[in-house]
């Protein structure tokens, strides 16, 4: 019996050493990595209230973000509650940080922020962008340039239609394709009936949206073709798209 119990206990602890090891691997919940990396800077903590209201508050969310020695993290926090609150004495600061700023999250918080103020100086510094050597940072001013030309922004739809031409930026020519295809821009038809054929499925579905707003009924077969896709967004775009071609 003693044999027994000694065996079943060795076999539990092997169990669960096992069920332990598939988890995740052990992090200090107090320094995660990346706070790591920002405490090896010797940057400074710069908390901000989660609520708050006036000038007094709107002052010092503007400081956080100027302010290059608070952590990455505390200020892209501030720059999304500016954005958010559109505090417009911020303006200047996200500028600055798309034309000098290196942390590429900073730039893409700023560039999102930027779209909640409805100016058009965002325009150039974002077409500059669009060559940035971070994608990530490149794919959110093109998202962004997409948002002005679904407004009908002149500027935007042309730095947009010189993008659908460019091969050497796949990613970016695609977006811009989608965007001036929900423009209505018949110019790109042939481009966007290209994506139908991707292999990402919300490439596939924004195709076939901007189908539907081109309107024109050489997209008809492309798109029955589509309806047995895969995906059901794809499936629900499509019969949008066909229900508009009539």
């Amino acid at each position: 019996m003693t044999h027994r119990i000694l065996a079943l206990s060795m076999g539990l602890a092997l169990v669960t050493g096992s069920l332990a090891s598939c988890g995740p691997p052990a992090t200090s919940p107090d320094t995660p990595d990346d706070k790591k990396a920002e405490a090896s800077q010797d940057f400074k903590h710069c908390p901000l209230e989660q609520w708050g209201w006036g000038a007094e508050y709107n002052q010092k969310i503007v400081a956080i973000v100027e302010d290059a020695t608070c952590n990455p993290s505390d200020r892209k926090d501030a720059i999304s509650r500016a954005g958010d609150m559109r505090i417009f004495d911020v303006v200047p600061a996200l500028f600055k940080i798309l034309e000098s700023e290196k942390e590429g999250t900073l730039r893409i918080e700023a560039i999102r922020a930027l779209g909640n103020f409805g100016t058009k100086r965002v325009l150039r510094p974002y077409e500059a962008l669009l060559d940035d050597p971070d994608p990530q940072v490149s794919t959110a001013a093109a998202k962004a340039l997409a948002q002005l030309t679904y407004m009908g922004d002149r500027y935007a739809v042309h730095i947009m239609k010189r993008l659908s031409k460019d091969e050497k930026h796949g990613d970016l020519k695609t977006i811009a394709v989608v965007a001036l295809g929900r423009g209505g821009k018949f110019y790109v038809l042939d481009d966007v009936l290209a994506l139908l054929e991707s292999d990402q499925a919300t490439i596939r579905g924004d195709a076939a949206e901007a189908l539907g707003i081109i309107g024109d009924v050489k997209a008809v077969d492309p798109l029955i073709a589509l309806l047995g896709d895969e995906d059901k967004t794809v499936r629900s775009k499509v019969c949008g798209a066909l229900g508009t071609l009539g």
